[in-house]
């Protein structure tokens, strides 16, 4: 199975950009979403630019990491045109979580206490 995640630590962000399904389907990709919800990280960032599907538990997930976060804001990147953003709007998770359309205007998004 081809790994669909990558990681990558800048000063105290963490990026999880997503490739491909973001689905149960990839449990290590949950495991690590989860276990960084309880680092002392200033941002983590989950980007799903390059994410062709989110199902159900991904977004529970999602959900569930934010509720974990302590010290960290969570932001996720969803392009405004994707299918996997017409899910975050449909579920109404838009006004839960902070989304930003690219990465690079979460790097540029100010922290906000959690």
């Amino acid at each position: 199975m081809n790994r669909t995640y990558d990681i990558e630590t800048r000063v105290s962000t963490t990026i999880v950009s997503v490739s491909g399904d973001f689905a149960l389907s990839n449990p290590s990709m949950f495991s690590i979403i989860a276990e960084l919800s309880t680092q002392p990280l200033e941002r983590i960032i989950i980007s799903l630019e390059h994410c062709t599907r989110c199902d159900t538990s991904a977004l529970i997930m999602l959900v569930r990491a934010h509720k974990m976060m302590k010290h960290a804001n969570l932001l996720v990147v969803i392009p405004e045109n994707s299918q996997c953003r017409r899910v975050f709007e449909i579920t109404g998770l838009v006004k839960l979580l902070q989304i930003v359309p690219t990465l690079e205007s979460a790097l540029r998004h100010e922290t906000v206490a959690a």
